[in-house]
């Protein structure tokens, strides 16, 4: 039918850390520096005032 289940809804949820890895060299090209930029601005660590509050980057916007 297409209908999608949830499954392990007991469990909590499992985050991963993403990184960005691109080769030592002086030019970076721009659009890839920006990729990284977004990446660690939508999911990088929250600032040290906001850690421990329990508020993820997800629910701020």
């Amino acid at each position: 039918r297409g209908h999608l289940v949830p499954l392990l809804l007991d469990l909590p949820p499992t985050y991963l850390d993403i990184h960005a890895l691109y080769p030592a060299r002086r030019f970076l090209p721009a659009k890839v520096a920006h990729f990284i930029d977004q990446l660690a601005d939508a999911w990088g660590d929250p600032p040290i005032w906001e850690q421990g509050l329990g508020l993820s980057r997800i629910s701020q916007q």
